[in-house]
């Protein structure tokens, strides 16, 4: 059966009623390598051409078996929005996370509520070093002059990225690959969508002239070439401050020491 959705029963019969799903039916993994194993075997059935009647009323009552020959792959904010609690299903020893959500500032509430599904549903404790850095407005060095800045530097953080320790219920054994050891720890490296006054300049002064940037909704389906240019820039900017903290980590792990706050 399905996992319980963060939306409400009411919004995922809306969605169906309405034609407006942000989903699509595709084949069951699971049912194509059985159908493999049994070309021949005329007693197997196919896919399905069609998606009749009971494929609607699956969407409507909230039944997904399985064992189904199509599952229904949705949107991942009706279950958690980063998918963040899915990686640690699979105890995972490092994991990269870029939080992109539209939260208000000044906390992470999307990260906050992936913390604690996690930790419902999984027993997994997750426990985030020096968070408080991501929040806008707490630079530690805002950009001069400050007051022709004043509002730039109100939305400044002073990081954008947070490094988070990992604790799972039992230990996990890890292939040789990776280390051949057990353990019951892991590090999750999370970027979260933010400005900081090491930004690269022409993100400075597009987030002057785009209030919103970088929380813009998904409701906003038009992004003009200087909002793509923007985020493809700042996503840039997040995958290498994530891989200099991973590098980080690493180091501190082999000499000891506290993790100092990323550059």
């Amino acid at each position: 059966m399905e996992l319980p959705g963060a939306q409400t029963r009411f919004y995922e019969v809306f969605l169906a009623l309405s034609n407006a799903r942000l989903g699509a039916w595709v084949p069951n993994p699971a049912f194509l390598r059985l159908k493999t194993r049994r070309i021949d075997d005329w007693m197997t059935p196919g896919l399905p051409r069609l998606r009749r009647l009971s494929y609607f009323a699956r969407e409507v009552l909230g039944v997904h078996p399985r064992t189904s020959r199509l599952l229904f792959c949705t949107d991942g904010g009706h279950y958690e929005n980063l998918g963040l609690v899915e990686l640690l299903r699979h105890r995972c020893r490092l994991i990269y996370c870029i939080d992109a959500s539209g939260d208000s500032p000044p906390l992470a509430t999307t990260l906050a509520q992936a913390i604690t599904l996690a930790y419902e549903e999984l027993g997994v404790v997750i426990e985030l070093q020096q968070p408080f850095r991501l929040v806008p407005g707490g630079a530690d060095h805002p950009i001069e002059p400050q007051s022709p800045l004043s509002a730039l530097n109100a939305r400044l953080s002073s990081d954008v990225v947070c490094v988070a320790d990992i604790t799972y219920p039992e230990p996990v054994s890890y292939p040789a690959e990776e280390g051949g050891y057990t353990t019951d720890k892991g590090t999750l490296i999370l970027a979260k969508s933010n400005i900081t006054p090491h930004v690269p300049y022409e993100l400075l002064s597009f987030a002057l002239e785009d209030e919103a940037f970088p929380r813009v909704g998904t409701a906003d389906q038009w992004f003009n070439a200087g909002q793509f240019d923007a985020y493809q820039r700042l996503g840039r900017f997040l995958g290498v401050q994530a891989c200099k903290a991973a590098r980080r980590v690493k180091a501190i792990a082999e000499d000891g020491g506290p993790l100092p706050p990323n550059d």
